[in-house]
């Protein structure tokens, strides 16, 4: 059976194309972390109070609050 390549003109790489790619140190990784239905609903509560995501807020927390 002969099949027939199709020319897409759509896609694949190309200058310009998607996302610019950030600066080395503001790259995030995805961490993961344990917690129950409860601590995470918490956690939400409390990130929406100060208008952040959950990632966030626990960066804030952890990062910000405790700097010396």
């Amino acid at each position: 059976m002969d099949e027939k390549k199709v020319k897409n003109t759509w896609g694949g790489r190309r200058a310009g194309a998607g996302k610019p790619a950030l600066p080395k140190d503001e790259v995030k990784k995805i961490r993961s972390i344990k917690m129950s239905d409860k601590e995470w609903d918490l956690l939400g509560s409390l990130a929406d109070a100060k208008h952040m995501t959950k990632s966030e807020y626990i960066r804030f927390k952890t990062l910000e609050e405790n700097k010396e």
